[in-house]
């Protein structure tokens, strides 16, 4: 033990007085109080559990996520739906969207509570990426509409189309003779040419709905006419337009024309002219005609080629390069007819296949004839071209059929009713960004 001694005076005398002190010491810092634990106790879940638990709710919302896509791809197959497939479409896709709602806020709670520790220590990140592309790509823009394109058929009454005859009361006061009739399958032709025309690649699938502006007779050297079917209770609806669709009959109309140069009378203003036949000449009588220089169709029933076809000649006039043609239009059957009432009657027929020459002046031997100015469509001069004859031939019948089946009172008849259906669509697949 160590000392130290120091003097103290007393009372004047210097007393020596022995005084211990223990060396100064520095001070101890206070003791820090324990911390007690503040917030809610939590353990720490194994890497395994957690992990088989994340990938296990994954999974279930991943395959929530492919039977809703099944259930959009399998619906927007179909072209049209009904309306009980509607029903069922609404509750699969309801049911279903509202179990995955339900599973992916089911699993981003248990992701939050088994994760914070990881979160909270990281520096921030996307989560569960892989769950939520699949789940952003469902923010589809769908919806179950009126389809506009293919009908619902189903079993009822159809209006179809009556080939049986003719209509003239729309063009000519007298009906029921010949001439009348006649005259009438001319004026139909010439009317066809306000119809729409297209080629045989616009020709319509059967089942797709028909609208007035839509082609009704298909060329390409020949043409051809597809039948269609109206729904009978559209037609008595006078808020609606009548509800057709296309079938799967057709009927085509061909030509085939030999073209003959004229050595005299080419010019049109006589009535004999002399062709060159080959190795021959020969002479042909020219019907009377009201003005001279026209395109002249001809056509005869004496000279028979069948009940589906007939001959047609064509004088055009020239005084420069005239010729004369000798064509043959033929009518074929109703393909996929399966009613005696899908078929076009022989009358008819016969009206089609020479309506371009009908209407005009009688001549000689039963002979008719009509003309037409260069000026016209079926006058124009085609020098010696039979592909151009054939065409005019064709699409002449082709339109006088297309025609009178819109003036002729239909026929009904039981079978597959055309109606509005309804489709799934899908305006985009791509995922939402």
């Amino acid at each position: 033990m160590a000392g130290q001694y120091y003097a103290v005076p007393s009372n004047g005398q210097h007393d020596i007085h022995l005084q211990f002190q223990n060396p100064p010491t520095t001070p101890s810092p206070p003791l820090q109080p324990s911390r007690s634990f503040q917030g809610l106790p939590a353990r720490r879940r194994s890497k395994v559990k957690l992990w088989f638990g994340l990938i296990g709710k994954w999974c279930i919302t991943v395959i929530f996520i492919i039977v809703i896509y099944g259930i959009l791809i399998a619906y927007a197959l179909y072209d049209v739906i009904s309306e009980k497939q509607k029903k069922y479409f609404n509750a699969l896709i309801t049911g279903f969207l509202i179990a995955l709602g339900l599973s992916t806020m089911s699993q981003l709670t248990h992701a939050v509570q088994d994760l914070r520790w990881w979160i909270l220590s990281k520096r921030p990140r996307s989560r569960q990426k892989a769950t939520q592309i699949g789940y952003a790509s469902l923010g589809l823009c769908y919806s179950v509409e009126k389809t506009e394109d293919q009908a619902l058929l189903i079993p009822g009454n159809v209006s179809i189309a009556n080939l049986s005859t003719i209509s003239t009361s729309s063009v000519v006061n007298a009906s029921g003779s010949t001439k009348s009739e006649e005259y009438a399958a001319n004026s139909y032709g010439i009317i066809s040419l306000a119809l729409n025309e297209g080629d045989p690649d616009d020709i319509l699938s059967p089942g797709t709905l028909f609208f007035a502006d839509n082609k009704f007779l298909f060329c390409d050297g020949s043409c051809a006419y597809v039948f269609r079917e109206t729904n009978t209770l559209s037609l008595d609806n006078p808020k609606s337009a009548p509800v057709s669709a296309v079938t799967d009959r057709k009927v085509n109309i061909t030509a085939h024309c030999d073209a003959l140069k004229v050595r005299q009378g080419g010019n049109g203003t006589g009535e004999l002219i002399t062709v060159n036949n080959g190795s021959r000449e020969t002479n042909i009588t020219l019907p009377s005609k009201e003005v001279l220089g026209e395109k002249v169709y001809m056509t005869s029933a004496s000279r028979n080629c069948g009940s589906d076809c007939s001959i047609v000649s064509v004088f055009e006039p020239s005084s420069t390069d005239p010729w004369f043609y000798n064509c043959t239009v033929k009518m074929s059957p109703v393909e996929n007819a399966k009613r005696p009432e899908h078929e076009v009657s022989e009358r008819l027929m016969r009206l089609a296949t020479s309506a371009i020459a009908l209407g005009g002046p009688d001549g000689p031997n039963d002979t008719r004839s009509n003309s037409y100015p260069a000026a016209s469509v079926f006058g124009i001069p085609l020098n010696g071209s039979t592909e151009q004859v054939e065409y005019l031939l064709s699409r002449f019948a082709t339109g006088m059929l297309a025609a009178v089946i819109e003036s002729n009172t239909d026929i009904v008849l039981a079978g597959q009713m055309p109606t509005i259906g309804q489709k799934l669509n899908v305006s985009h697949w791509e995922s939402s960004p």
